[in-house]
């Protein structure tokens, strides 16, 4: 009753087909079955959209037919989509996670299976609404179309006039093309001249002469940076090899002993006896002297006793 009440408050003219069973007991579950069975045997023109399988809730014992495998079998098979609303929100049967939707309870299954009336409606005329709107829009538009076109058809002078329109309109397009095309052909023309001038033999010869010109220049100038830069170095070089010099040093006045014949270089007294030869080396020349005396000078430095 309650789910009546909720399909005859959203749709009134629905047409319900109901199929009573008994829906606990041992026959419950094989009634259940067939009766899903009738229903995807009826012809398309009788066989309704959706199938309700609904009881109010009860213990686990009085919901049990809807846990059997034939009831469960039967739902399954079903052509016709199947809600199941067995029991109150907590109740949960086999059935249940076999139909294709489950409600809480019978009367949600009735708001989930058939809409709001008047929100059909509502839609239907906002629909109709907005047809009537293009469809006057369309209308309107071919209207001014059929005006415009039945004017130009008894009026020759006026489509005589848009056509010369459209004549100096398409003339004066052609006058600015002709002109673009013609500003870049000539341009096209001076690059091609400047390209033959500059590829020509003569004009070639000119600019490698004058190139050849200025990298003899650039290389007679950095043949001179580098001979002059050489010769700083060299003259540095020198003058460092001057200065460490035995033959400068000689040239200030000093000179170098060497004992004969073993050309030993002497640097004390005491390494030569009198009798000794030596050959002593000047800035300028050498001498070959005999040692007459030795004379020595005691080591400051080291504090030695004079002997």
């Amino acid at each position: 009753r309650d789910l009546l009440h909720v399909l005859n408050r959203r749709f009134p003219t629905i047409p319900v087909l109901i199929l009573p069973v008994p829906v606990q007991g041992p026959a419950a579950a094989p009634r259940i079955a067939a009766a899903l069975d009738e229903v995807n045997a009826l012809s398309a023109r009788h066989r309704p959209d959706v199938v309700i399988v609904a009881r109010g809730g009860g213990s686990l014992e009085d919901l049990w037919a809807f846990n059997e495998e034939v009831v469960a079998r039967a739902i399954a098979r079903s052509a016709i989509p199947v809600v199941s609303a067995v029991g109150h929100e907590t109740d949960y049967t086999i059935a249940d996670f076999v139909a294709d939707l489950r409600a809480p309870t019978p009367s949600a299954a009735a708001e989930l299976v058939v809409p709001r009336r008047d929100q059909l409606l509502a839609a239907a005329r906002t629909a109709q609404q907005r047809l009537e709107t293009v469809t006057r829009t369309f209308l309107g538009e071919r209207r001014a179309r059929v005006v415009t076109e039945w004017r130009a058809l008894h009026t020759p002078a006026r489509r005589i006039e848009n056509a010369l329109l459209r004549i100096d309109e398409l003339s004066a397009r052609l006058r600015d093309a002709m002109a673009r095309l013609l500003t870049q052909h000539r341009a096209q023309r001076r690059y091609l001249a400047q390209a033959v001038t500059a590829a020509s033999p003569h004009r070639r010869l000119q600019t490698a002469r004058l190139a050849y010109g200025r990298a003899i220049e650039r290389l007679a100038a950095a043949i001179s940076a580098t001979l002059a830069a050489c010769r700083s170095r060299i003259g540095t070089e020198i003058a460092r090899l001057d200065a460490l010099s035995p033959l400068a040093i000689l040239g200030r006045g000093y000179s170098l002993t060497r004992v004969l014949p073993s050309m030993r270089i002497v640097r004390s007294a005491s390494e030569v006896a009198p009798g000794d030869e030596v050959r002593v080396t000047l800035g300028q020349g050498e001498l070959t002297a005999s040692v007459l005396t030795i004379q020595t000078r005691p080591d400051r430095e080291r504090g030695d006793p004079k002997p």
